[in-house]
């Protein structure tokens, strides 16, 4: 089973995600289309040895002009937005060095028949395969942690195991007469677009970030059961928070959300994911992954989403530059040094330099 999937396959897309043991919507042919641009192409790598199986998307990006010509490589991949990451039906730490070493031998290889000059990968915390990883060319990031919510607990136990200041907040927020539901009502996909805008505006995130009321819909179209829009309502009707989830073999990912300024003080983001977690519970989910930090740092973000609970996963990243004298070349074509801290060196940012 060493194969590459296009992602027009999507039944032997699917079959593979299964061979690979649990997968998340992140690594849906749907999210890997939604999220692929137009001049990308999204592939699902697999391979097998000694009964160990192990898949990953990738992203396959056309090189700028200039790169393609010094280096003579035509792309190089990365994973999409999210945790789109490998997945291994055995836990790494079972799988010997000369597995990995045979791993990052067919990687390679496979690499260089796909034309691909450097890979970054993203991990998913809850089925982290990052460990699979350690033989060159791969190079492992340090971790960073992320937050998850334990759904086989009681909202009771939950709110036991969470901060003080989350169980102070949460009793200031019933005050207010907000109600929470799964909505993906026009109303509903207005409010959320609203206060997902105010709040990237708030955070100066740049426009890449940016969504509006159709491509929100296009989302809950596309991902259908995978994808639930939930939105906190103030008495009057007005959506003050709202937020998009992904749900996949057990596993509630927030994915966006955002609350209108105008209402920062009324605290509805917090009671709206404790309403999901209960709702996850009931439906016998297992865990809601709140994410990390910005960039993956300790910071308030980090901080907040920790009050829920004290469960935390790792994140990690993951890079392999395929050649390394084709990856000089690459970026002194585009007058960057090659030893700079950003990855890959001949890029800035996105799919331009």
């Amino acid at each position: 089973m060493d194969t590459v999937t296009r992602l027009e396959d999507e039944p032997s897309w699917l079959a593979g995600l299964e061979l690979a043991g649990g997968y998340d919507t992140y690594h849906l042919p749907a999210y890997q289309r939604l999220t692929t641009p137009e001049v990308c192409d999204a592939v699902l790598l697999a391979y097998e040895a000694g009964g160990v199986k192990v898949v990953l998307p990738l992203t396959l990006r056309p090189l700028p002009a200039a790169v393609r010509e010094a280096t003579g490589y035509a792309l190089d991949a990365t994973s999409v937005y999210g945790y789109p990451g490998p997945l291994c039906d055995v836990p790494g730490d079972r799988v010997d060095d000369d597995w990995r070493h045979g791993f990052a031998e067919w990687f390679t290889k496979t690499c260089a028949e796909l034309s691909v000059l450097s890979v970054f990968l993203r991990t998913n915390p809850l089925l982290d395969a990052g460990d699979l990883f350690t033989a060159a060319p791969f190079v492992v990031s340090a971790t960073t942690p992320t937050v998850a919510v334990d759904l086989t607990r009681t909202r009771e136990e939950r709110l036991a195991r969470a901060t003080s200041h989350h169980r102070r907040a949460l009793r200031k927020s019933t005050a207010h007469g907000l109600t929470y539901a799964r909505d993906h009502g026009d109303d509903a996909i207005a409010g959320f677009t609203a206060c997902y805008l105010e709040t990237m505006s708030k955070h100066e995130a740049s426009e890449s970030y940016l969504l509006d009321e159709a491509r929100v819909a296009q989302l809950l179209t596309a991902l259908g059961e995978h994808a639930e829009l939930w939105v906190a309502r103030k008495p009057d009707g007005e959506v003050a928070s709202a937020a998009i989830f992904f749900r996949t073999n057990g596993i509630l990912q927030y994915h966006l959300g955002g609350t209108r300024a105008a209402d920062y003080a009324l605290g509805a983001a917090r009671p709206l994911f404790e309403a999901v977690a209960e709702e996850g519970r009931l439906r016998g989910d297992r865990w809601l992954h709140l994410g990390g930090g910005v960039g993956g740092g300790d910071d308030s973000l980090l901080r907040y989403k920790g009050g829920f609970g004290p469960e935390r996963f790792a994140y990690r990243t993951i890079r392999a530059i395929l050649d390394q004298d084709a990856y000089a070349k690459a970026a002194r074509s585009v007058e960057l040094d090659p030893d700079r801290g950003f990855f890959p060196a001949y890029r800035t940012a996105g799919l331009g330099v």
